[in-house]
């Protein structure tokens, strides 16, 4: 059993045009995606269903509850938006070129869109893969609601108990995943080891706490997965997407 995914890769201008401050992560992407709907809402040619968003209604830019299955990343080439289980992917189907045509006309030229897309898929391998986090929110409670790990989290210390939190945070997250596109069961509980985090830290933005962040973490586990993983909190804006790296 499997749950089908599609990602929309909008390309920019090659001659740095649009937009003025080209997004760098998934938050900056989602912002602007949220507000060209909010621009075009009255245009029924670009007006974009609120779904996109998750967050309840169209232009609105602050990241819903719960798991989303709309995530947004970016880099210096373009953004996407990766729809993950049949009911989002029918979202991104009817919404997606929308999005596309919204921000061609603030560009005022034409933008390149890819499709891409395939499967979700867990099973347990018989050797171990690698993978890897850039920004995985572990935690939206801040330092102090962990009082014997507090001075470790403060301080960057990624002892053997903050590394057992982040692997039971890691197989929560994965099996949250898994339960919300109706994967079946593992057998077995999969083997998972963190193998190195780059650091910690809070993650402050303007006048809120988003929670705890462990960056760049790399772990070790038996199983294969498949297609678009993401743990953690603040899925939607990109954070804790889970890469691979080899095998071994």
């Amino acid at each position: 059993m499997s749950a089908e995914w599609k990602r929309l890769n909008i390309l920019w201008p090659a001659d740095g045009s649009f937009p003025p401050h080209r997004p760098r992560d998934g938050d900056q992407a989602h912002k602007l995606a949220a507000l060209i709907g909010s621009t075009f809402a009255d245009d029924p040619r670009c007006s974009i269903p609120a779904g996109l968003f998750h967050t309840g209604k169209a232009g609105d830019a602050t990241a819903g509850q719960g798991l989303s299955p709309i995530r947004y990343s970016a880099n210096r080439r373009g953004m996407s938006v990766t729809a993950v289980g049949d009911d989002a992917v029918d979202v991104l189907a009817q919404a997606g070129h929308r999005l596309t045509r919204a921000l061609a006309r603030q560009a005022g030229q034409p933008l390149q869109e890819q499709w891409s897309g395939g499967f979700v898929r867990w099973s347990a391998g018989r050797t171990l893969s690698r993978y890897k986090v850039h920004h995985f929110v572990f935690t939206r409670k801040p330092a102090k609601a962990y009082p014997e790990l507090q001075a470790d989290l403060l301080a960057n210390n990624a002892t053997p108990q903050v590394l057992a939190l982040l692997e039971d945070r890691i197989r929560k997250g994965l099996q949250r995943q898994a339960t919300a596109l109706g994967l079946p069961e593992l057998e077995a509980d999969p083997l998972l080891q963190i193998e190195s985090v780059e650091h910690l830290s809070g993650w402050n933005r303007g006048n809120g706490f988003y929670g705890l962040v462990a960056h760049d973490l790399v772990f070790q586990t038996d199983l294969n997965l498949m297609g678009p993983w993401h743990i953690g909190s603040l899925c939607l804006l990109g954070n804790g997407a889970v890469g691979r790296l080899d095998r071994r």
